[in-house]
């Protein structure tokens, strides 16, 4: 009898950023709530909840450019042939003998 196959699904930095950018989701929508209605704008009072808000803006929107970014210097280097590349050839253990993400 064969033994089944376990087939991943998702990549863990799939999962990972995925997390990272529904937390820094939830946070925006909690902040937000809190700077937009005036009945819970108690704890807007100090600044703290902006600050906390613009933090959670860099992160939302920096965690999808930076998960592209990496994708794409993973393939575009996967793609490359080690031995024709100058860079790779400087670079290629490191590269190659670890998996980056």
């Amino acid at each position: 009898m064969t033994e089944p196959r376990v087939v991943e699904r998702f990549k863990k930095r799939t999962i990972w950023f995925h997390w990272i950018h529904t937390i820094a989701f939830l946070v925006l929508i909690f902040t937000g709530a809190i700077l937009f209605f005036p009945g819970i704008g108690a704890p807007a009072a100090g600044g703290m909840t902006r600050f906390i808000h613009r933090i959670a803006v860099v992160i939302f929107v920096a965690a999808p450019l930076i998960y592209f970014f990496l994708k794409f210097c993973i393939l575009f280097f996967a793609i490359l042939p080690k031995e024709n590349n100058f860079f790779l050839s400087i670079f290629s253990r490191r590269i190659y003998s670890k998996n980056i993400l």
